[in-house]
């Protein structure tokens, strides 16, 4: 009997373990294909097809965003796409680096931009890359702006008796460390730094929607705009939703003589790629594996007006 419950408990051990094990491969194996097939295979063969790439949250990388222009460009059942903006904005490099792939995939197919409750900052500045910029008459954009925000840990590190030897090979090459006081010479340094990336920002919209330079500098002083005043002021082209913008997109693609608003376009969602923590939770969370969902949230920085 012993023998037998050995065995039993043996058995029901090494099933256990082999469930483990295969259902934590199915995990990895999907986390790595979910998101990485070919966008055709979700459009169909519908001819009014608009590919949708949401630009979400803080820009800290322009990755997924190029990845996912690069896949509507060359599908050839996509016709139009649009920029789906709700940002706050981010890094200098990354902004700039999503407005010059939207400009260039703008080359080869129509590409049009739509704002949401947010395009402010490095926001605005990636949707300088579209030719043509719908907003809502809420949507808080403008910021335009670069900001160094360093913390001072001097006084702390002080009192709990700890220090940093710096040993460096030139007088700036800690500027702007938290772990010593801000000298003039510090500030001096990064300021032209943030003026020389300002420059550039003013001078991207300044190019992008036609405005002469020194009227962009009128409103380039940090400040919210809102949509409806950046109609006004030429950053956006019109008042109209993500599905005008499609509608807009759309009968670019299809020439001379098609009326945008006769059109009703297929919004296709890139599939997102999931992590494997992405589908932990969303097992705990929803009993199942989102395998190709249509469209996905993610978290998004937000101003509210108190």
């Amino acid at each position: 009997m012993k023998s037998f419950l050995k065995n039993f408990f043996t058995a029901l051990g090494a099933v256990a373990f082999l469930t483990f094990v295969g259902f934590f491969l199915l995990i990895i194996l999907v986390s790595k294909n979910i998101g990485g097939g070919d966008i055709s295979e979700l459009v169909g063969d519908d001819k009014n097809n608009v590919g949708i790439v949401e630009l979400q949250g803080e820009i800290n990388s322009s990755k997924d965003i190029r990845e996912k222009l690069e896949k509507f460009v060359k599908d050839k059942k996509i016709k139009a796409i649009v920029i789906a903006i709700d940002s706050p904005g981010g890094a200098v490099g990354a902004s700039e680096e999503i407005y010059k792939y939207i400009k260039e995939a703008g080359e080869k197919k129509p590409v049009v931009c739509s704002l949401g409750n947010m395009a402010a900052s490095g926001g605005l500045y990636s949707s300088m890359g579209c030719k043509k910029v719908y907003t809502q008459a809420g949507t808080m954009t403008g910021s335009i702006g670069v900001i160094l925000m360093l913390p001072n840990f001097k006084e702390v590190m002080d009192k709990v008796g700890v220090q940093f030897n710096i040993v460096k090979s030139g007088a700036l090459k800690d500027a702007g460390t938290p772990f010593r006081e801000f000298t003039e010479s510090d500030r001096e340094f990064l300021h032209a730094v943030a003026m020389e990336a300002y420059q550039q920002f003013i001078t991207i919209v300044s190019n992008s929607r036609n405005i002469p330079i020194d009227k962009v500098k009128e409103f380039a002083d940090g400040r919210v705009i809102l949509g409806e005043t950046s109609v006004k002021l030429g950053l956006s082209d019109a008042i109209g939703t993500l599905k005008d913008a499609a509608k807009d997109a759309l009968s670019q693609a299809m020439g001379e003589g098609t009326v945008a608003q006769d059109l009703e376009p297929k919004l296709i969602y890139p599939p997102k790629k999931l992590s494997f923590p992405e589908i932990i939770e969303n097992l705990q969370h929803e009993g199942s594996v989102p395998i190709l969902p249509q469209k996905y949230q993610s978290v998004s920085i937000r101003f509210q007006l108190m």
